[in-house]
């Protein structure tokens, strides 16, 4: 009968448990004790389910963490869609990874995900392209390009993090970065 009961209860449990609420519980272990903090076992105590409940959404910790950097991604898309110009729309890029270290370190170090393979990534790439392309930039050096100014602020937001960079400096630094490469 304790078998039952727990079986109910575990149905129950299972039936609240939504996507939102598993991502939501990963962020904060990542934001907490990084991406080494994250296992299913852990989101599940956070949000009082069973572990194997995630597998209905999610094949494993990598896919929650991929799914984590869609959102990122898809979060800085949506405020830069506002920005006309090519520089605007890159600091914009670059400043939210300033203001986000701690999920700039999710996506890009300890073995993160494949970011350059991830729609929302491949998106803003295009997007970066498409500016280049209306400066008169031919679309291969369009490509690349967009390749050397993601690197760059990819690097400056990786140096302000090892370094300790505060936000002014490290703020001023991507300001003179973007404006000699998109120029």
């Amino acid at each position: 009968m304790n078998s039952e009961l727990t079986s109910d209860t575990r149905k129950t449990r299972t039936n609240r448990v939504s996507k939102e609420q598993i991502l939501d519980a990963a962020l904060a272990l990542v934001l907490d004790g990084g991406v080494s903090a994250v296992s299913l076992r852990k989101i599940a105590a956070r949000i009082d389910c069973a572990a194997p409940t995630i597998y209905y959404y999610f094949r494993g910790k990598q896919d929650i963490l991929e799914e984590l950097w869609s959102r990122q991604i898809d979060q800085v898309l949506e405020h830069s869609a506002g920005y006309q110009s090519l520089e605007e729309s890159l600091y914009h890029y670059g400043h939210y990874w300033m203001v986000h270290r701690s999920l700039f370190q999710l996506m890009f170090l300890n073995n993160g995900v494949q970011v350059e393979e991830l729609d929302g990534y491949i998106k803003l790439s295009r997007r970066i392209e498409m500016r280049f392309q209306q400066k008169g930039i031919g679309v291969e050096d369009s490509i690349r390009r967009c390749r050397m100014v993601l690197s760059a602020i990819h690097g400056l937001v990786l140096s302000s993090v090892h370094q300790h960079m505060d936000s002014p400096e490290a703020e001023i630094v991507l300001k003179q970065t973007i404006h000699l490469m998109a120029a």
